[in-house]
């Protein structure tokens, strides 16, 4: 029976070898075994293992190959400056929608690539809709949210983001977070979604008085 060698870790180094059928009856010189190509050479590409070539199909959705290895991808369209580290403005082709909107206010606002623009509904509460012109991956939303108390503190200063991602046929990524504005009127709420292929996101806003204006919707590409 011929003994074959495969890979094993040993104290951390996957350069190690081990035979899956006991050892050989005879010396090996170990200069004589291939390289290894083991899990701590080359980072997974795919659920099967590494792979050794630069094929971006390979990868994870939201990854990208490289002369052998998986990197985050870049922003499609860019970043907002001093966002959250990683985050990523909203693709080419996103339509905004809104239940309703407040004077001098617009939908647009809220992925225009800045953080002056805004959108608000006018009221404590209101509900944004997103929809991607193509499946986006992304790992996660960032929701550049700003409270406005007209009511000198009398109630909690937060604004709540309950946020749905429609993935396909998967059933939706429903996730929620809150912006506490007693000390810094806007600031982030991070939702973290997992991987998915967002099409269509949507973004329900309250408050217990506060009007309440969305400054910018962000994705985070890798986590």
């Amino acid at each position: 029976m011929t003994s074959t060698l495969v890979p094993a870790e040993v104290a951390g180094d996957c350069k190690h070898w081990s035979c899956a059928y006991g050892e050989a009856q005879n010396a090996v010189d170990l200069a004589d075994l291939p390289p290894s190509r083991g899990a701590c050479d080359v980072p997974a590409c795919t659920e099967d293992g590494p792979v050794l070539h630069g094929d971006d199909s390979k990868c994870a959705i939201n990854k990208q190959c490289a002369e052998g290895q998986c990197a985050c991808r870049a922003c499609p369209n860019g970043k907002l400056a001093d966002a959250v580290a990683g985050s990523c403005l909203m693709p080419q082709g996103v339509v905004a929608s809104a239940n309703k909107t407040g004077d001098k206010s617009s939908v647009e606002g809220a992925i225009d690539g800045t953080a002056v623009k805004t959108w608000n509904s006018g009221t404590i509460d209101g509900t944004l809709t997103l929809t991607l012109a193509t499946p986006q991956a992304m790992t996660a939303l960032v929701v550049y949210v700003t409270g406005l108390d007209g009511n000198n503190g009398m109630f909690a200063r937060t604004v709540t983001v309950n946020a749905t991602v429609e993935v396909g046929t998967a059933a939706p990524v429903t996730k929620s977070g809150t912006w506490d504005f007693t000390n810094t009127p806007t600031g982030p709420v991070r939702l973290e979604l997992g991987l998915v292929q967002a099409s269509k996101i949507t973004l329900k806003f309250s408050s217990p008085s506060s009007w309440i204006a969305v400054n910018e919707v962000l994705f985070v590409v890798c986590s």
